[in-house]
């Protein structure tokens, strides 16, 4: 019999590809390899954006989207190091298909320190189910994290040496 927890390549919120759209306000599009419905991931699954923007090997905040059992809401938070971690604004979080989930993230909302000329990001989705007893987590890209130029920032040129 077949699972409706499972899907093909692996679980319910298994990633196939992140879409990622605009500048200040970007949208990050999760697409997922299988079909799924609000009240299926309920209180069971999560997407979470991950933003770097100090450039330290810590992430320093993330967005999450869940399913409040009628619609995808989503939130940004600080991932502090020390503190918990704390919640800053709520966010715009929709779907177009039965495979996805998009979350907008203003950037005005996240401290980027002026020298930074870039920030990462990637994509964790987390869920539980008949299928994931513990938790079942796919993140995306599998390798390192995707690198965005910081609207508006321009690079500062090294100082040139002239001989004496």
């Amino acid at each position: 019999m077949l699972d409706p927890w499972r899907s093909t390549p692996g679980g319910v919120l298994d990633v196939k590809r992140v879409d990622f759209a605009g500048d200040k306000r970007p949208r990050f599009k999760t697409v997922t390899f299988a079909t799924w419905t609000v009240d299926r991931i309920h209180d069971r699954g999560f997407v979470l954006v991950y933003v770097d923007t100090f450039g330290s090997e810590r992430f320093d905040y993330y967005a999450m989207a869940r399913s409040n059992g009628k619609q995808m809401v989503a939130r940004l938070y600080r991932d502090r190091k020390k503190k918990r971690d704390l919640a800053i604004s709520y966010l715009k979080a929709w779907r177009r298909s039965q495979r996805s989930v998009s979350v907008r993230l203003p950037l005005s909302k996240l401290r980027i320190p002026d020298s930074r000329t870039f920030y990462r990001w990637y994509v964790m989705t987390l869920f539980t189910g008949p299928s994931c007893k513990k938790v079942c987590f796919d993140t995306a890209p599998n390798g390192d994290p995707i690198t965005q130029p910081v609207p508006g920032a321009t690079p500062t040129p090294a100082p040139t040496v002239s001989p004496s």
